[in-house]
């Protein structure tokens, strides 16, 4: 009998925020599925450098290419994994030259590849890389013995297990093994499948591969970097959706409607309000708990793809920081202690993302304007967050307080990389070559 997952209803609530880039799901999905994606791509490259490169890359996708799985958060993390395996077969070989049991795992063939990499090391059920890649179980099953088969004797030989019974008991030894039995053990869970031992021994190797967390100084870049690119999309989406198409001597070919109008209103609104430096009074209307907050954050987007420089852009984040800031005060005072964090976060990849562009300035051009909105980064950065801990700790709320200590050692640890690159040294004073005046005597 085909195993399969339970129903998943989709959410159109969660496929509309991903259709429109909304910072918040974007972030949950990143949240949901990088740790595993990144272990995963790690076991089969052993390079934090091409890891994270590979793990950029495949998230990258789902801003480029929305997955049709969507709708559900765990199915997205499904479809995720399977393209980042996917992105690990298509590293050239000869990067994983030497490496015993990875270069034999990349040469598999395409759906022997999927099936081992997923089944042993993202250890994902077999029907949960059925759904992952678009198969039948069955079909998982036969390409993960196929595949084992290979790395085991070299060769690709094609014996597929014909009964279902014997799938299924191999699929069960396959879960004792993961479990931590060792191959002759787990054979026993599969007594009709003739060379069971063999197949769980060359699985062992497979999943005995060492597997690593990503730094966390390396998921909180790439998460910075994710949702930055998020930010960029959502702000063309934004634009495209807002604006009219207008070819001359036609009329429009749509005309904008009531929802539009005011949305449009709203953000000339923000962009009249920020131009006077007031975001304060955006926050009066638009906490993350208001129905408007979704209008305040793709104005802000807006903004930021409007900046004409990146120290114009770096001022901009730091002050979305300092909003990001109010507001999670706001919400945990207001015992909405989810959305403290998530501000908290917002906060923290505004900071990372103005370090960044201004980083990316070189020291030449680092004039007195680029000091100063270092400056005011490094007073944003500077604030403590132990308030905001104790708001929470006394709320009731100690789980969140831990998450909120937790990402701000974090962002404590990327601040001291900012530094690095963002400090400005004193030049060193040379002599000048003339004598150095003494002092004369007093008169006596």
């Amino acid at each position: 009998m085909e195993q399969r997952l339970p129903d998943v209803r989709p959410s159109p609530r969660l496929i509309d925020r991903l259709r429109t880039f909304q910072r918040d799901a974007l972030a949950e999905v990143f949240d949901t599925a990088f740790d595993d994606l990144y272990v995963l791509v790690h076991a089969l490259v052993a390079d934090h450098a091409t890891a994270e490169r590979l793990a950029e890359e495949t998230f990258g996708r789902v801003l480029d290419r929305l997955p049709p799985e969507a709708g559900d958060l765990n199915l997205v993390r499904l479809w995720l994994l399977n393209q980042a395996a996917d992105a690990v077969r298509r590293v050239p070989r000869s990067a994983l030259a030497g490496r015993g049991l990875r270069e034999a795992v990349a040469r598999l063939g395409h759906l022997e590849h999927e099936a081992v990499t997923l089944r042993l090391v993202a250890r994902l059920e077999a029907a949960e890389v059925a759904v992952a890649t678009g198969r039948r179980t069955s079909s998982v099953l036969g390409s993960l013995v196929s595949g084992l088969r290979t790395l085991r004797t070299g060769s690709h030989p094609f014996h597929p297990l014909s009964l279902p019974t014997q799938q299924r008991q191999l699929d069960a030894a396959m879960d004792r093994l993961l479990a931590g039995d060792s191959p002759v053990a787990a054979a026993a869970w599969a007594p009709l499948v003739n060379d069971a031992a063999g197949l769980l021994a060359a699985a062992a190797g497979v999943v005995d591969l060492p597997r690593e967390a990503a730094p966390a100084a390396v998921r909180a870049r790439l998460r910075g970097r994710f949702l930055a690119r998020a930010a960029e999309r959502r702000a063309g989406w934004f634009h495209r959706s807002y604006t009219p198409a207008v070819v001359p001597g036609r009329k429009p070919r749509r005309e904008p409607s009531p929802l539009s109008s005011a949305t449009a209103m709203g953000l000339a609104m923000l962009l009249a309000v920020l131009a006077g430096g007031v975001l304060a009074v955006a926050a009066a209307f638009a906490d993350p708990d208001s129905q408007v907050y979704g209008l305040k954050r793709a104005g802000e987007a807006t903004l930021l793809g409007l900046s004409t420089d990146r120290i114009s852009k770096a001022d901009l984040e730091i002050k979305l920081a300092a909003e990001r800031t109010k507001e999670a005060d706001s919400m945990a005072s207001g015992r909405r202690p989810n959305l403290a964090l998530d501000a908290v976060d917002s906060r923290f990849d505004d900071l990372r993302a103005a370090a960044a562009d201004l980083a990316g300035i070189p020291p030449a051009h680092r004039d007195a304007r680029w000091k100063a909105v270092r400056d005011r980064l490094e007073t944003e950065a500077a604030k403590p967050v132990s308030d905001l801990e104790r708001t929470l700790t006394s709320g009731g709320y100690k789980a969140q307080a831990a998450q909120l200590k937790a990402a701000n050692e974090r962002f404590q640890a990327d601040h001291q990389e900012f530094d690095k690159k963002l400090s400005v040294k004193t030049p060193t004073p040379q002599p000048s070559g003339a004598p150095t005046p003494v002092p004369s005597s007093p008169t006596q």
